[in-house]
């Protein structure tokens, strides 16, 4: 049953300078929220009274703020996931689309569960129980909680894989195909969509391009969006565009190249590359677009440092290899010299991330283990001086440690602090939306984005460095990404969902850093989500209204 909500009361948000999402020249006006939805866009002075009246006293009005790659999946579920993802919430995203990156929590079927549970582990805090099995059953779930904000969600291929294949490498064909294609059918109906797909971890990274492409002309035939998290960013950034731009070709679906980036200073030029690749698509008619984390740094599992063919079997069978002198020789000396070569599934790598970007630019953010709760945000070339043995060591013993549960930070994503061309170019893309990126597991140490990726985009980006002005900003951040899922948010206009923003154009900002990330942004001053105010003066005074999403003939008008 789904959790009853107070009717939500009426206001009137006197003078406000409203940027509609649009892209468009902002307007002065009082806008008037009745019933969830805006139902009034106004002259200044004109609009009808209401329970409530807030001036804007020089505030933008902007959508609720829609973050097109989130993680969120574990956490929505956890019996504290408004508590968990406040953090979002407070920097103005009403909106997270889930499912990213091939990862999610279901289908999860009983005799999967342990399997899917480890190649999960990510996304997954500590705490959060399976009380599913199909995909429609999680989102029922969902839709029975106190959601903090709205959910719409992508269908994981490496949940779909799991489901049938477990932990088995190898490319899908026959009945495992057919069974997958099954299992992604049913989540579409139940209002996924589109699919994802992750092909640096396990177990996506097993899947060849025919898969791919089949389960693609399935999401083609109900026009959802395949978003793919592609095979690397480095050595083979070009190939992987490549078979990127191959599935759109052969399945007509539309495609959503995930957090597009070049890691490691040796390959950042290849991104220029991949821009004039997709750029060249379009023209072809493939329909191709990105999405943009906007930092020099990422979050993602430790695991995405070693070889695929030693996470065949799972985290067990990985920490019995580790257990070997002769395996875990083997592993060490591939982390740091071999070469990734096309094409990279079953035996082959995509993305040596430790030779691409080296040890220093990989930090430790959580870790299951208690006992090494001194090493998370520092370096592994730190932690190795520290301990006095090598940085492989040191990862190693943590992933043992911590049964394979560990969060790292990646730095050398698209340029650095000082070197931001590259990065500005990404972002600046008309084709590109922003996506924050970020798992928070209220645990460990967290990467700043969970915090205050929006309102950097906004100040930093747009006020100070002027990459682009703020309607464009705006946009970037809600109707691009919310029209490229598909999803009904994104704009200010009337009979719209009032998931709205009020935010001080000179103030708002992002205070977390790297280093204490955990800081709520400045400038965001309200928030409505679906007609109620659920954040005042930078503080949460409301949860509960958010709403999951659903795609498709039997969804309802949200």
């Amino acid at each position: 049953m789904v959790a009853e909500m107070p009717t939500p009361n009426s206001y009137r948000l006197r003078h406000v300078t409203l940027h509609d999402g649009t892209g468009g020249a902002a307007i002065v006006a009082d806008v008037l929220v009745e019933g969830g939805r805006v139902a009034a866009i106004q002259p200044p002075g004109t609009a009808p009274s209401a329970s409530r009246t807030i001036d804007a006293d020089g505030l933008c009005l902007a959508p609720g703020f829609v973050d097109i790659h989130s993680h969120s999946d574990g956490a929505l579920a956890h019996p504290d996931a408004i508590e968990l993802l406040e953090p979002f919430l407070l920097q103005g995203i009403t909106t997270q689309i889930i499912g990213n990156c091939g990862l999610g929590v279901a289908p999860a079927p009983p005799a999967r569960r342990r399997e899917l549970a480890a190649f999960m582990a990510l996304i997954i805090p500590e705490g959060m129980n399976f009380a599913w099995t199909s995909f429609a059953e999680y989102l029922d779930h969902l839709e029975a909680k106190l959601l903090p904000l709205n959910v719409a969600a992508l269908a994981p291929h490496g949940s779909l894989r799991c489901a049938v294949t477990g932990t088995e490498p190898g490319a899908a064909r026959g009945a495992a195909l057919r069974c997958m294609g099954d299992q992604l059918r049913e989540a579409l109906e139940a209002g996924a969509f589109g699919l994802s797909a992750g092909l640096i971890y396990p177990p996506g990274m097993w899947a060849d391009t025919e898969e791919l492409v089949e389960l693609s002309r399935i999401v083609a035939s109900s026009k959802g969006v395949f978003a793919c998290h592609v095979r690397g960013s480095s050595e083979l950034a070009l190939d992987a565009e490549r078979e990127l731009l191959e599935i759109g070709a052969k399945s007509g679906v539309r495609l959503q190249h995930s957090h597009h980036e070049a890691f490691g200073p040796g390959y950042w030029h290849l991104a220029r590359e991949t821009l004039r690749m997709e750029d060249s698509a379009r023209r072809q008619g493939i329909d191709v677009a990105s999405d943009v984390v906007p930092y020099h740094a990422v979050n993602t599992t430790l695991l995405a440092i070693l070889p695929p063919w030693s996470l065949a079997g799972g985290i067990d069978a990985l920490c019995d290899r580790l257990a070997r002198p002769d395996l875990r020789a083997r592993i060490d000396d591939e982390v740091h010299h071999r070469v990734p070569t096309w094409p990279p599934w079953e035996e082959g790598w995509a993305h040596n991330l430790v030779r691409a970007g080296g040890w220093d630019n990989i930090v430790p953010l959580q870790a299951r283990s208690e006992g090494h709760s001194a090493w998370l945000g520092k370096n592994f070339g730190e932690i190795a001086a520290r301990e006095a043995k090598s940085p492989f060591q040191c990862a190693v013993e943590l992933l043992v440690a911590s049964g394979g549960d560990v969060m790292a930070r990646y730095h050398g994503i698209s340029g650095a602090p000082g070197d931001e061309d590259l990065l500005r170019e990404l972002l600046a893309h008309p084709h590109h939306s922003i996506g924050v990126d970020v798992i928070l597991k209220g645990a460990g140490v967290a990467h700043p984005g969970g915090f205050g990726a929006m309102p950097r985009v906004l100040g930093h980006y747009g006020r100070e460095a002027a990459w682009f002005d703020t309607a464009t900003a705006v946009r970037k951040i809600t109707s691009q990404p919310a029209d490229r899922i598909g999803v009904p948010r994104g704009r200010v206009q009337v009979g719209a969902a009032a998931d709205l923003v009020m935010f001080d154009p000179v103030a708002i900002g992002e205070r977390g850093t790297y280093a204490s990330p955990h800081r709520p942004p400045t400038g965001i001053e309200h928030v409505f989500l679906n007609g109620r105010h659920v954040v005042s003066h930078g503080t949460l005074v409301a949860h509960g209204p958010g709403r999951v999403l659903r795609r498709g003939p039997g969804a309802t008008r949200r």
